[in-house]
């Protein structure tokens, strides 16, 4: 399906739907476009929490560390919506906190919180961070991707 860019240019979108009653192809774009959280949102997991790393084998501490990842994940996102709703209005409609820098500063401190129960102050000073360290809100956001080159040095292949 093409899809007509605000800029001019065009969009190619493909799926495996092939019931155009069910699924109208004037929906996809708004459909693509309300994925970027999410997208965003597996990226923060996949590439800033290290998702696919592990410090053993077996299958138990495999979940026991994916489970304590989504928990650091969620509990940032917990912290950083806190922050954001202590905001002054005019801030909060311009500014939203650094999940990633929120999430950097919260993995340095969830163990000890959790063997030695955090305090409130504690609490108090990862969302006085959250509040401090803002970005700036780009709605509709577009940027020319750059092209890739290819790799001067191409990696060896092991056998």
């Amino acid at each position: 399906m093409r899809v007509e860019l605000p800029g001019g240019g065009v969009e190619i979108l493909a799926t495996s739907l092939l019931d155009a009653e069910a699924c109208p192809a004037a929906g996809f774009a708004e459909v693509c476009h309300g994925r970027w959280g999410i997208e965003e949102a597996i990226k923060l997991v996949k590439h800033r929490l290290n998702i696919e790393q592990f410090s053993g084998e077996l299958p138990g501490s495999v979940r026991q560390d994916f489970h304590a990842k989504l928990l650091t994940a969620s509990l940032a996102w917990a912290l950083a919506h806190s922050a954001r709703e202590t905001l002054p209005p005019a801030k909060a409609a311009r500014y939203q906190p650094n999940l990633a820098y929120v999430l950097a500063r919260l993995r340095l401190r969830l163990f000890v919180w959790l063997l030695n129960r955090a305090s409130p102050d504690d609490v108090l000073a990862i969302l006085t961070l959250a509040g401090k360290t803002l970005e700036l809100k780009r709605p509709g956001r577009s940027a020319k991707r750059p092209k890739s080159r290819p790799n001067p040095k191409p990696r060896r292949q092991y056998k």
